[in-house]
């Protein structure tokens, strides 16, 4: 019994599949490689009778990878070879290997295929475009040229209307990006002053008054914001604390560029949507009002020595 046990255990074991995971380690090394005849060779194994994954499985994901890895001769010979653009995502292009954004010049690849930088990919839709993503590097805003854009109006799963292009990049971009959307027709989101002010952002909102002419005092009531209950820019400030120049300097800008920290859009006595004065005295915090007092005391004292 033992020898039998032996002999079953030095016995040779069945072949396995070898091509299904030969083929695909093999398209992960073209991709580090950047080497297309790697991956032409892929494409064979995977092509060879009994392979457990197909060449256009190869190639799909290939596809994913090389956009992953930024390995641009891959993706262009994969493109040349019955890869769909279509098949790329924001996400995959984001979600980089080397933790870096795209470049430029995988960006501009894949647009001359055909690919819409612009269009909202992911399950049903709910993945932000590509452009909304980038909103950071002026470089990569301006692939390609000009970008379409898409209008306000469209929701996400949740029922919230997602911001506009501009939306994101008075959040998060650069007044030199904003611009450049600008210019090429992107529309306004009516809380761009809103998300400026949200984000600290004090470039930007600087420039969407002084430049731009937003209203200060601009309605943006968005029950699903995390500052649910504020209709004025200067209303989210009230729910931040502190000392400090930045955000004192903060407060006085906007009271300086006329906002009203008494205005409300509720109806009286209603709570749903009160002044920054009233977000203020409910949540207690104190830096605001005494923000807002001191600036009243030092436009009176300066009105007194007109």
């Amino acid at each position: 019994m033992a020898q039998s046990q032996k002999q079953e255990a030095t016995a040779p074991r069945p072949k396995t599949n070898a091509p299904s995971v030969h083929a695909d380690s093999l398209s992960t090394q073209a991709c580090e490689a950047d080497d297309p005849a790697m991956m032409e060779q892929a494409i064979s194994l995977a092509s060879q009778p009994g392979s457990r994954v197909t060449p256009k499985k190869i190639i799909t994901d290939g596809l994913k990878r090389a956009a992953r890895r930024n390995s641009l001769r891959v993706l262009k010979y994969l493109l040349d070879h019955g890869a769909d653009v279509n098949d790329l995502r924001a996400g995959h292009l984001m979600t980089t290997d080397t933790c870096k954004p795209p470049s430029r010049e995988l960006l501009e690849m894949v647009a001359a295929y055909g690919w819409d930088v612009n269009a909202r990919t992911g399950p049903n839709g709910t993945e932000y475009p590509l452009l909304w993503l980038v909103v950071e590097d002026v470089d990569l805003v301006d692939v390609p040229d000009p970008p379409t854009v898409h209008p306000d109006g469209t929701t996400s799963y949740s029922g919230r209307p997602r911001p506009t292009l501009l939306g994101v990049a008075a959040s998060s971009g650069t007044v030199e990006t904003f611009e450049l959307l600008r210019s090429k027709g992107a529309p306004l989101d009516r809380r761009t002053l809103h998300l400026a002010v949200e984000n600290g952002h004090l470039d930007m909102f600087r420039h969407l008054l002084e430049v731009v002419g937003l209203d200060v005092n601009a309605d943006g009531r968005d029950p699903f914001s995390m500052y649910h209950s504020c209709s004025t820019p200067i209303c989210i400030t009230s729910f931040r604390r502190g000392s400090t120049w930045r955000f004192r300097g903060l407060v006085f800008y906007l009271l300086d560029h006329g906002a009203n920290p008494e205005l409300s859009f509720g109806e009286e006595n209603d709570d749903r949507w009160p002044s920054a004065v009233r977000c203020a005295e409910m949540s207690g915090n104190t830096d605001f009002l005494q923000a807002v007092q001191e600036w009243r005391a030092r436009k009176q004292g300066a009105e007194t020595l007109a």
